[in-house]
């Protein structure tokens, strides 16, 4: 009897404990459910996430009904623990999960933004039509959309189109004649003012289809402006004719000088032969705010803007006169430093150029120390720069400055670790099968300060005296052994 009793009542007090447990498990469920339930989800996703939570609550009552005999108590003392978080693994791990965090996620990097008060970036549909990033959040919250993706925003106060347009004239039209602005040239506006997509987000919003005008200036200017225009042509024609005067009488001066001196000696032969033009050659695409513009061509002191005339339209250009060489090749290749020789039966050089000018190239000058050069040819020709000439001419007297004519091979890796960021100063050309024997195949003018005071009568003197020294003061350099690059 006693047994009994206490089997009893041991009995009662096992099943008051598993009662125990058994609410303890239900507690931590509903609190499991409840947290699910209560993870940050945007509105719109919030009937999707709670029928998926649903769901896995479903799933457990069938399985205490179909193996535990619908006694929730057994199922939480033999799954226990681990049915909770099995649970909240199959939430965390699911698709729709997934995609309300991302929304979540994205929507809140949108609202950051507008807090900073930036304007959020739209984009293009299917259809190519721009849609804002405002009625692409709208589109979500009103569920016509599934979803929401941040492109990111940008300080749209720092973008100030009528300032610049009405700064700047019309580069296709007339400074005088008042002209809207086309919307490609607003486009390219908010995109240079920004980047591309919140360039083109910018224009769909604050430029596309409003009426913006570029500077234009009163009528009355246009009138003083063709009078100055006039009031120039003039100058300019009178300065021609003085030119054209004073070379006739420099002309006339010099023939009757040729009258009373021997021609083939004389100096005055030699400045007539420094008058003498036998061809040009122009600068391709000579651009005078370029920073090679303003690069010093060392032989003769000057930058390289300073050889630039105004020619016709009123852009400045550089050009080469071609002019006989009276002295002889070999002397003037002796001044720029050059002594010819020959290797495998072709003519080559010894001795190094200092720098050399590209007109092909749009008027760059390159310093060639420490770059391997072979120099190819030379043209027997003198030319001198347009505008000296013209100064010259009209000052009667002869240019104080010159250039020679080389081709000219120059060694590529030398060249690149000099010169990184330069465009290809010729063609490139590969000699051999590794890259120290590439080279540039280059064609330009070496300057030859004070060519003309070379006299022909001097010339004897000069040819072992002069043209060295000159050459070794500017350029610094030695004869030196034909670079081995040329295999």
């Amino acid at each position: 009897m006693r047994l009994r009793q206490q089997y009893l009542s041991l009995r009662e007090s096992r099943e008051a404990q598993q009662a125990q447990q058994a609410e303890i498990g239900v507690q931590k469920q509903i609190q499991n459910v409840n947290a699910l339930k209560a993870m940050p989800v945007e509105l719109p996703d919030r009937p999707k996430t709670e029928a998926y939570i649903n769901s896995l609550i479903n799933d457990v009552v069938k399985n205490v009904k179909t193996n535990y005999g619908d006694d929730f108590a057994k199922y939480l003392l033999n799954e226990g623990e681990s049915a909770i978080m099995q649970m909240r693994d199959s939430y965390v791990s699911s698709g729709v999960f997934a995609k309300s965090n991302l929304n979540k996620m994205e929507m809140d990097k949108a609202r950051k933004a507008i807090e900073n008060k930036e304007a959020l970036i739209g984009s293009m549909d299917k259809d190519g039509n721009y849609v804002s990033a405002e009625q692409m959040i709208t589109d979500f919250q009103e569920g016509r959309t599934d979803g929401f993706r941040f492109r990111g925003a940008y300080d749209a106060s720092k973008v100030k189109p009528y300032e610049y347009f009405g700064k700047n004239y019309n580069p296709g039209g007339s400074k005088f004649v008042p002209s809207n602005v086309s919307e490609q040239d607003k486009l390219a506006f908010a995109q240079s003012s920004l980047n591309a997509e919140a360039g083109l987000d910018y224009y769909h919003k604050a430029l596309k289809g409003r009426k913006i005008q570029w500077k234009a200036d009163p009528i009355e200017d246009l009138e003083m402006f063709n009078l100055d225009k006039e009031n120039k042509q003039a100058t300019i024609e009178q300065k021609e004719a003085s030119a054209v005067n004073s070379y006739a009488n420099a002309a006339k001066l010099r023939a009757d000088a040729e009258d009373k001196k021997d021609p083939a000696k004389g100096a005055t032969y030699f400045d007539k032969q420094s008058r003498q033009n036998i061809g040009t050659v122009s600068a391709k695409g000579y651009n005078p705010t370029a920073p090679s513009a303003a690069t010093v061509i060392k032989g003769i002191g000057v930058p390289v803007a300073d050889l630039a005339t105004t020619a016709v339209g009123g852009k400045p250009q550089i050009t080469m006169i071609k002019k006989p060489n009276i002295q002889g090749d070999d002397f003037a290749d002796q001044v720029v430093g050059l002594t010819k020789g020959t290797q495998k039966g072709q003519v080559r050089y010894n001795g190094r150029l200092g720098e050399i000018f590209l007109l092909d190239k749009g008027g760059v000058n390159y310093d060639l120390n420490g770059i391997g050069q072979v120099v190819l040819s030379s043209d027997p020709n003198i030319y001198v720069d347009q505008k000296e000439d013209q100064t010259s001419t009209l000052e009667n007297r002869r240019p104080s400055r010159a250039f020679k004519k080389y081709e000219v091979r120059l060694n590529k890796k030398e060249f690149r670790k000099k010169y990184p960021d330069e465009p290809d100063p010729g063609e490139l050309k590969s000699n051999g099968m590794f890259d120290d024997k590439a080279y540039y195949l280059v064609t330009g003018y070496t300057p030859i300060p004070n060519w003309y005071k070379y006299d022909e009568v001097d010339r004897n003197i000069t040819k072992g005296e002069a043209g060295q020294k000159v050459t070794n003061e500017l350029f610094d350099t030695a004869n030196v052994q034909i670079p081995t690059f040329d295999d």
